[in-house]
């Protein structure tokens, strides 16, 4: 095989990995296997130490995340309403993008950590059958917190329009000191 482990693909240059028995499915399969083989007043004592490792750590830690910045959005497109929440983190890369009725893409990405937010950077995406398009970039640097109830009180109302079809998103955010 060229290239130690791939092997060219029949469908052109794409090129097919070997599967070195690190899969997803292997994985899981495997650790299914491990619990139900073992007898049932282990499985049982193994689910109630989960449930206080859970009870206790868990609880605490989602007590602890109060306090922490929340960047809360209000996303329309279609008729229907979204509204998605963005919590500080060091690492922009790892914020999901949003899929809105399958044709725009929503992410927004908070950068800080607990009270602290460095910048926020807000994106919106085109999505065709090919690949997302950025129609919209906007970027916030070191924005203040929202003291009232408007849902617009970052962005103002912003309205991003498809190149195709006519198709509209409106979205409007606002930084709050704790989740509202």
């Amino acid at each position: 095989m060229p290239y130690g482990g791939c092997k060219a693909s029949p469908y052109g240059r794409h090129r097919q990995f070997k599967n070195f028995g690190l899969s997803l499915k292997n994985w899981s399969s495997k650790i299914i296997f491990s619990l139900r083989s073992l007898p049932w007043s282990a499985r049982l004592y193994y689910g109630l130490a989960l449930l206080l490792l859970a009870g206790s750590g868990i609880a605490t830690k989602a007590f602890a995340q109060q306090d922490q910045a929340v960047l809360q959005c209000r996303v329309e497109q279609g008729g229907e309403t979204f509204v998605f929440q963005a919590l500080p983190a060091q690492n922009p890369y790892l914020a999901p993008t949003l899929d809105i009725n399958g044709r725009f893409r929503f992410k927004m990405v908070v950068v800080g950590s607990g009270q602290a937010v460095d910048y926020i950077k807000i994106y919106a995406f085109d999505n065709p059958r090919r690949q997302p398009v950025l129609v919209q970039y906007a970027h916030y640097a070191k924005p203040q917190f929202s003291t009232g109830n408007n849902p617009a009180a970052l962005t103002g109302v912003q309205t991003v329009y498809s190149p195709r079809l006519e198709r509209e998103m409106q979205y409007q955010c606002a930084l709050y000191e704790r989740a509202p």
